[in-house]
């Protein structure tokens, strides 16, 4: 049986076993690990695994992706596939989907991105409409706030290049 979310479910895998061995010793098998806190966090997860979910709707749509992590209202909230992600702040990483390996730190920072991997955000709406662009870096409120698919770009302080 498998204990998720405060419900039991009996005809599903468990997230963890530990089984006894002849000799006596234990040996713990974890899969499928997750940590979902909050109102529909990780709700629609099918084999995503080593999952971190804090906070109303974070990771909502996350059907198969594995190693993220989503702290904040509605972080990582459109995510299906997407790995090695981390959302920290309200509506981080907002409209990820398959996008892997970001990093967003801040009150929307890569809300509108879909696809684009390799990306690191921190600051309130830092690569806000950053879609599908790669390897970029903002640090600070609004840096590269208005880049789509620019990739490889560097920006550090408010409005640094917010056009």
């Amino acid at each position: 049986m498998e204990y998720y979310k405060g419900r039991i479910y009996p005809h599903s895998t468990p997230e963890f076993r530990i089984f006894v061995k002849q000799d006596g010793t234990q040996e713990l098998q974890l899969r499928y690990i997750n940590i979902a806190q909050g109102y529909q966090s990780l709700t629609n997860n099918i084999t995503g695994c080593n999952n971190f979910s804090s906070g109303p709707y974070s990771l909502n749509s996350n059907s198969i992706g594995s190693n993220n992590s989503a702290i904040g209202f509605s972080a990582l909230l459109n995510n299906t596939y997407g790995i090695n992600n981390i959302a920290h702040g309200c509506n981080s990483l907002y409209s990820n989907t398959t996008g892997n390996y970001n990093s967003a730190v801040g009150l929307q920072a890569l809300y509108s991105n879909t696809t684009g991997s390799g990306n690191s955000a921190v600051g309130q709406s830092a690569l806000f409409y950053n879609t599908t662009g790669t390897n970029n870096s903002a640090i600070g409120q609004c840096a590269l706030y208005c880049n789509t698919t620019g990739y490889q770009n560097s920006a550090m302080g408010a409005n640094a290049l917010r056009n």
